[in-house]
């Protein structure tokens, strides 16, 4: 498990958020791409049943993605290898069940921001697929939430990766309140934080242990932020704490601190929606 810390992103100008594991370089890291081989390869490794070497092939595919982003603070994709890579994904995801894989796509998914809407559209829909045929998560998928969820917020409430959010809260085992029992309180909410598929979500972490990972993940990322005065505390963090409210250490913090919250304008819609979701 790791719970490494990073400074927040652009619009997390206090607080830390989970690191991204990048240990999933080393799973493609004698892998090279040939964008004029490329699809040959891919075949080549289908056709011989090499699935290793297809998830290998993948990875390294999307490597190139993230370097670019980093060395030049923008994406140079070729359109023709991402879709090369969806289809793939698409047929055969259920002999790609790769950790490293999916750490690679979700680090992909977490910094796609530059990118078009077709193209975080692709990435957001071959991370859902793989992650859709895997009965048990990896705790990476929670590291990755809340990364992007005390960060950037790329993927986490839009409708292409609500599916993975839904899973993760489903989980946890925080509970929504309806839109009819909004209405019928006449309070109007930002649903935007509410994402899409809730009640047919599947608990992806079942067991015991597993829930106490995630749990333990979630307070050690949430842990520095509840040091901020109540007057610096950022509309992400109280975003951020609405998954988590099934979790009684983070309802005991919310409680102590919403008396001083309500003192600052600025938050007070925030608060109001999240303490809703603390004492359904």
């Amino acid at each position: 498990m790791h719970n490494d810390l990073v400074e927040g992103g652009p619009t997390a100008a206090v607080g830390v958020r989970p690191a991204l594991d990048e240990s999933w370089r080393e799973f493609c890291e004698i892998t090279t791409v040939d964008f004029a081989t490329y699809a040959t390869s891919i075949q080549e490794a289908i056709e011989q049943g090499k699935f290793n070497k297809l998830a290998r092939l993948l990875a390294a595919a999307f490597r190139t993605f993230i370097e670019k982003k980093a060395d030049q603070n923008k994406f140079f994709i070729e359109y023709q290898l991402l879709t090369i890579a969806a289809l793939t994904i698409k047929e055969y995801n259920e002999k790609l069940q790769h950790v490293a894989l999916q750490k690679c796509l979700l680090n992909l998914l977490c910094r796609m921001k530059p990118m078009n809407a077709e193209r975080q559209a692709l990435i957001a829909a071959m991370t859902v697929t793989l992650a859709s045929g895997q009965t048990i998560w990896d705790p990476y998928y929670m590291t990755a939430f809340l990364h992007d969820s005390l960060g950037d917020r790329n993927w986490i409430n839009k409708p292409s990766s609500s599916f993975i959010s839904a899973q993760i809260i489903k989980s946890l085992g925080t509970v929504y309140p309806t839109k009819d029992m909004f209405a019928a309180c006449n309070l109007e909410i930002d649903f935007d934080f509410i994402p899409d598929g809730l009640g047919i979500a599947i608990d992806r972490y079942p067991s015991p242990h597993a829930k106490e990972e995630i749990a333990t993940i979630a307070l050690n990322a949430l842990a520095p932020w509840w040091e901020m005065r109540a007057d610096t505390t950022p509309v992400l963090f109280l975003r951020a704490l609405a998954p988590l409210m099934a979790l009684p250490d983070v309802r005991f913090n919310v409680v102590k601190r919403i008396d001083g919250w309500l003192q600052h304008v600025k938050v007070v819609c925030e608060v109001l929606q999240k303490h809703i979701l603390a004492t359904s």
